[in-house]
Formats: structure tokens, sequence, C-alpha cells
């Protein structure tokens, strides 16, 4: 059986990644886990790569990590790739977002908003497979209303022979992150394209028990989960974690994420391609009238040289080990580090006072200090 981690903006970045890799390995020796990258949007990489290169940040030893990218202009989508490719090949593929359910994402035709001009989206997708050679894989939700769905339906049977994988949120678009799944849709559609793509189940999944029970149940390939694995990377495995265990995963997390802080402003260049043409490229698409008599002229649209070295896990791991002898102060991977500590410490007794004091620190020191008080604390009366 092989697990997916989901893709989630602002929360599947390295550090997390390697959190979810070491406790994986920990406990569940006998299991495969995929991971991806947070998704990334390709009209701004294509203007503005140092601002969006972190949501493809990898260290050398992630070999099952596939980059996810979202958009809606196919050049930008197809230049993107090839990039990608080109410049990063130790990413094991290639991820288009049609399943982002967001309504500022959708309102500007990205994420799930590609399915409503399906033809079209259908066509970006042969267009991207053919233009990279690693493996290209998509990530959709049902439907976006029940008159939508058998239309849809046929659109990814079209897809499936020019994808490796097909992940799929058995929830519509009006649904959310809530309500029931049709993991229904998601059996037939496997049954339907049998061995042409890998085909992975999503949504609602809160358990390593269920999730097992729904890949063998609606006898597809994996299961993938987002929501419940922020901060819990134990539902990839059957362990049941410990306080200890789990006071020990949270100080690795922040060592981590201040780690990997620390690297990036070391590491990270600034972008030196003039890429005024690319500018200018999408802000013209925005006036663009397909429909229109009209004859009418892009700007040229070029991939940029830009790249970044990317680490190995020693150079985070030698970041790690300086810690101890700096003042680190504040860093926004202190303040972004909290979302991940309140979903660690859910559930634990006096997690609302822990909550409340450390909703306002932004400085290492302090939290790190928070955190272990509370942990002894909890322990002494365990």
């Amino acid at each position: 059986m092989i697990f997916w981690l989901a893709p989630m903006d602002g929360i599947t970045n390295l550090p997390y990644r390697t959190i979810v890799e070491e406790v994986f390995e920990q406990f569940w020796t006998t299991g495969k886990l995929r991971t991806r990258t947070e998704f990334m949007n390709v009209n701004w990489y294509m203007i503005q790569p140092q601002r969006l290169v972190h949501h493809l940040i990898f260290h050398d030893q992630e070999k099952k990590l596939i980059a996810q990218i979202y958009g809606w202009v196919r050049e930008t989508l197809v230049q993107t790739a090839i990039d990608i490719e080109k410049k990063y090949p130790e990413f094991m593929g290639i991820e288009l977002n049609i399943g982002c359910p967001s309504p500022k994402v959708m309102s500007c035709g990205w994420g799930s908003g590609m399915m409503r001009e399906k033809e079209r989206t259908l066509s970006i997708i042969k267009e991207i497979s053919e233009s990279v050679s690693c493996p290209f894989s998509i990530k959709v939700r049902t439907w976006i209303n029940e008159d939508d769905k058998q239309d849809r339906y046929n659109i990814l049977l079209q897809a499936a022979p020019y994808v490796h994988c097909i992940s799929i949120h058995g929830r519509t678009i009006k649904q959310g992150h809530s309500g029931e799944v049709d993991w229904e849709y998601i059996r037939k559609f496997k049954e339907d394209v049998g061995d042409t793509c890998i085909v992975i189940g999503n949504g609602g999944i809160k358990s390593f028990e269920e999730a097992e029970k729904r890949v063998k149940e609606n006898k597809i390939d994996g299961a993938m989960i987002a929501q419940a694995a922020i901060a819990n990377p134990w539902i990839f495995t059957p362990h049941t974690p410990s306080i200890k265990e789990r006071y020990d995963v949270i100080k690795r997390h922040l060592y981590l994420s201040t780690a990997y802080q620390l690297w990036s402003q070391e590491s990270v260049p600034e972008n030196t391609d003039d890429l005024s043409s690319n500018k200018a490229y999408l802000h013209a698409f925005k006036k663009y009238d397909p429909n229109s008599d009209e004859s009418f002229e892009f700007p040229p649209l070029s991939r940029h040289s830009y790249k970044v070295q990317m680490p190995t896990k020693d150079m985070i791991e030698k970041k790690i080990t300086e810690i101890s002898s700096l003042t680190v102060g504040k860093l926004h991977s202190v303040i972004e580090f909290r979302k991940y500590l309140f979903n660690y410490i859910k559930g634990l007794p006096w997690s609302k006072d822990l909550k409340t004091q450390v909703a306002s620190i932004n400085d290492f020191e302090t939290l790190e200090s928070a955190i272990d008080t509370y942990f002894t604390q909890l322990l002494t009366h365990e």
C-alpha cells in the first residue's frame, strides 16, 4: 500500500516533509510513502521565481517527491513544467493541481476552476504530458456540481492515458473540506481505467486504519491524506505516539524550521534575469479575447535562467547544531511554526493555556521555553 502526503500551501514544506518521512521510516517500515511540494503558481514563477522557488526546495535525501504546480495559462504551465524538469531532475514527477476548491484560486480559473472549460483543460493535460519525460500526474475533485458529474468523469477517463497518476478527492467543490466523500466514484473510476494509470483516493481520511480500509474496499492504488496529516505525521503509520514522542517531534520540527529559514536567508539568490517580457505577456493574456475576430500579438514568453542550489540534509543538520550557540531571536519561521504546534498539542491537557501563551510569541527562544515548560508539566503528571 502507498500513502501520499497531500500538497498543502504553507504546510508541506521541506521541514514538515522531513518530519513525516522520519516518523514513517521509524514506525512503518513495510509501507511506501510519496510526498508532494506545496503547490506553486506558475504565472508568478515565470515573473519572479525568487519569490516562488521556496515552494520547490528539497534536500538530497527526498527521493519520492513530486513538484506540484497550478495555473491557467497554457504557456506558463507548459514552460514551468519543462523548466522544473530541466533544472531539478531530482523530482520524481510533476503534478498539475485541478482540485483546489479555494474561491480565491478558482476565481482566477486555477485549481478546480480549470474544470469549467473541460476540453481546454484536457488539451493542457495532454500538452504538459507530451512536453516532459518525467511522470506527470493530476489532482482533481469529483465534480463542480451534480449536473457536471458525468461530463467531468468522461474528461478524466480521456485524461487517464496521458498521466501516470490521478488523485481524486471524493467531494464536490461546493463541499470544500466537509460532507460525505463519494468513494463509489473513486472505486468506479479505478475499475474503468484499470492499469492505465495509478488512482489515489482522497477525502475525509482521519486514521491509518481508515486509509487501509478505503484502499482495500475500493481496490485503488493508495490513499492521500491532507487535513488530518497537519502536524500528525503518525497518521501514515499504525503507531500512536506517547507524550514524550510528541514532544520530541515538536522540538525536532521547530529546529528544522528554524534551520531551514537560516539556510534560505543565506543561500536563496536574488533573480538577475530581465523578465519584463513575461510580465507583459501575462498582462496581455488578461486582455485577450479568443472569440474576437481581431488579430492579437503576444509579447514573447521565455524561461528564465534562475536556479537554486538545493541543500543537502547535512547542511540543514549543520544549521541545527549551530542554533544552540546562537541567539536566534525573531524569525518568520517561529510565527509559521505556531500553526503546527496548535495541531500537535490538540487534545492534550492544558493545551488551550499553551495556545494562549504562544499566540503572540515571535522569537525562537521564548517559544522553545514555553514548549519545554509545558511538556515538563505534562510528563511530570503522566
